[in-house]
C-alpha cells in the first residue's frame, strides 16, 4: 500500500486495510461503519502485493505463520482489496532491486 501525499512516496507492509480485512473476516463490521473506516483511510488505488514465496520464506518471532497460511491470507488479502475496489498488482520474484524498480515503474505508468 502507498500514499503519495507530497513528492515523495510513503509506502506500508501492513497497514489499517489488512487489519480490517482480517477484522471482517472474524468479526464483521456493519456495512456502514466499514465503509466510514475504508473512507477515512484513503490509499493509492493501485495496491503492491508481494506473493508468499517459498524459497526465501523463513519464520522468526514476527512471522510465525506456515507457509501454507501465508498462502492463504495472500488469497485473502487480494480479494479483499479487489472488493475494496483497489488494483492489485502483484509483484514479480525478482532480485530486491529489481522488485523496487518494478514498483516505481508501475507507479509512473499509474498516474500517467
Amino acid at each position: 500500500m502507498c500514499v503519495a501525499p507530497g513528492p515523495e512516496w510513503i509506502f506500508f507492509d501492513r497497514g489499517v486495510l489488512d487489519a480490517l480485512a482480517l477484522l471482517q473476516d472474524v468479526d464483521p463490521l456493519p456495512m456502514e461503519d466499514l465503509q466510514r473506516l475504508l473512507s477515512a483511510y484513503p490509499f493509492h488505488a493501485l495496491v503492491f502485493i508481494l506473493p508468499p514465496w517459498e524459497s526465501i520464506y523463513t519464520n522468526d518471532a514476527e512471522r510465525d505463520q506456515t507457509f501454507a497460511e501465508a498462502v492463504h491470507v495472500h488469497g485473502k488479502l487480494q480479494r479483499w482489496y479487489h472488493s475494496c475496489g483497489y488494483r492489485v498488482h502483484e509483484v514479480p520474484r525478482l532480485s530486491v532491486q529489481q522488485r523496487a524498480d518494478h514498483v516505481v515503474q508501475a507507479l509512473s505508468q499509474s498516474d500517467a
